[in-house]
């Protein structure tokens, strides 16, 4: 079975197999005309397929042909409508779909439950708040509002850590790096504030008296100890290597500074092994549990974005926006920004990381806005450019040609294909337009627990793109001293393509 998101031309055969399905699947509990009134026939297919652009909707498929689909609203966590096609009850695509579909909702998701439907959603842990009778062309229904509580999970990721011990002959993992260390624990601590120990028995984590308390609540599955005054980290972590016989320690050669390499190869009794990569390669593949935090911190950013688009007008500076926009994403529930905001506009356009001005913004000009922000420890991240008053025919030219390439680039995205082969493909649409020389960065980078991370979607990876993977999609035109254009999505590569995180709209915006 292959699960991937709408497409345009679903649409036809998705009113199609809901037709049929309610027709027969649901033949026991309705009567012919309620099952008339709620599914006639002649489906305005315009206004489906709004809806189901509208919402994350799934399709999935057997043997190349549709077998179901469903549809989850990740604002407010309705689930609007799962079908499947009648010959194919029973076989598991209802529960993939629904999988899926709860994996993007953030807490309590809803569904308005058919009498058919009602015994498998209480199977999977839904309750019933209330039984309803709905209205459809005069004729009344019987269903019921069903919820189910998703909580946003307190991940930690010492098992897959210990896991990959053996591939890298070793007998244990130390973690010193900040955003490793919050990954392997789930608990954030500042800078060198916490080091963590993954070995194939046990887990540490030590820390000073200023963590120890929120630690002890934080952290699962690995005995905390704590550090100060004369017991430092090299006699706590003497203490592990003594308790599970470590021979072999990896250590996070990317990050650890050569002064504390000396001192801890001269310190502890064990042979220190560069294995900064086994954290790489965990990181760059997010599991069920990640992606809803990661779509959880996106809906705050577009949340912030659909508010700022109200207050966009000549004579509001840069800075303003910039920091209207970390203002409402705090608002919204961002613990902080993934980065320092990016807002320019006009000739500032043409700096892809410039910086926020006091220049007023003015009509007939683009503003630029890059933003992100971190929820429960992970990033999201976001691009877009609109036009205040009215646009040159350069100016939507430009545009379009942005917004060709990141489609063009995210058609391209699918496990097993390089980097370099999603960056040729947005690359190419921009080169034929004649700007190729103003497209200078990468189309993507990795994000999660950092805003940059493995892997990337440039020129310079000629590795294939792992299924799990989550990449920024974000191609742009700089012309020197006269205006700027970025679009930027988050996508998660699978094997049958990617999937978008980002629901924000993103075509041409005038204000």
């Amino acid at each position: 079975m292959i699960i991937r998101e709408y497409r345009p031309e679903d649409c036809p055969r998705l009113t199609e197999l809901f037709h049929q399905t309610v027709h027969t699947v649901n033949a026991a509990d309705y009567t012919p005309a309620q099952l008339e009134a709620w599914a006639p026939g002649g489906a305005e297919l315009r206004d489906w397929d709004r809806s189901f652009r509208a919402h994350y909707t799934l399709v999935a498929l057997e043997g190349g042909e549709i077998a179901g689909f469903g549809d989850l609203d990740t604002e407010t966590g309705y689930l609007d409508r799962l079908y499947v096609r009648w010959d194919l009850q029973g076989r598991g695509v209802a529960s993939a779909l629904c999988d899926r579909l709860e994996g993007r909702a953030a807490g309590r998701i809803v569904t308005h439950a058919s009498i058919t439907a009602r015994p498998f959603f209480e199977k999977r842990g839904y309750r019933t708040l209330a039984r309803q009778q709905v209205e459809r062309r005069g004729i009344y229904l019987t269903n019921y509002i069903m919820e189910k509580q998703e909580e946003l999970p307190r991940m930690n990721h010492f098992k897959e850590i210990a896991a990959a011990l053996d591939s890298r002959g070793l007998d244990a993992m130390l973690l010193s790096c900040e955003a490793n260390r919050f990954y392997a624990s789930g608990f954030h601590s500042s800078g060198t504030d916490g080091m963590a120990l993954v070995t194939r028995n046990r887990n540490y984590y030590f820390t000073d008296s200023r963590y120890t308390e929120a630690a002890g609540r934080a952290v699962r599955d690995a005995e905390l100890r704590e550090v100060g005054g004369r017991i430092g980290y090299s006699t706590r972590l003497k203490e592990a290597i003594a308790e599970q016989s470590i021979e072999r320690m990896g250590y996070e050669d990317a990050y650890m500074t050569v002064k504390e390499y000396e001192t801890y190869r001269q310190a502890l009794p064990c042979e220190l092994v560069p294995a900064a990569e086994l954290l790489q390669e965990l990181r760059r593949v997010k599991d069920r549990e990640e992606l809803a935090v990661m779509t959880a911190a996106q809906r705050i950013a577009e949340r912030a974005l659909e508010d700022i688009l109200k207050e966009i007008r000549p004579g509001v500076t840069e800075r303003e926006i910039a920091a209207r926009l970390q203002y409402l994403m705090l608002h919204y529930g961002a613990e902080n920004m993934s980065f320092d905001p990016i807002v320019v506009s006009g000739p500032n356009g043409s700096l892809p990381h410039g910086v926020p001005s006091e220049r007023e913004i003015r009509s007939g000009e683009f503003v630029t806005m890059d933003f992100g922000c971190i929820y429960r420890g992970y990033c999201s991240d976001m691009t877009r450019t609109v036009a205040v008053g009215s646009v040159t025919e350069e100016m939507r030219a430009v545009y379009e040609t942005v917004l060709a390439a990141q489609k063009a680039g995210i058609a391209a995205a699918r496990a097993g294909v390089t980097g370099r082969d999603v960056d040729g493909a947005a690359r190419q649409v921009i080169a034929d337009a004649g700007y190729g020389a103003y497209f200078g960065h990468g189309f993507g980078h990795g994000v999660g627990v950092e805003i940059h991370e493995a892997p990337t979607a440039s020129s310079a990876n000629d590795k294939p793109l792992p299924a799990g993977a989550v990449i920024s999609a974000e191609p742009g035109i700089y012309l020197p001293g006269k205006l700027g254009v970025r679009i930027e999505d988050v996508i998660v590569i699978t094997e049958d393509g990617c999937e978008n995180l980002t629901r924000a709209p993103k075509e041409l915006l005038i204000l």
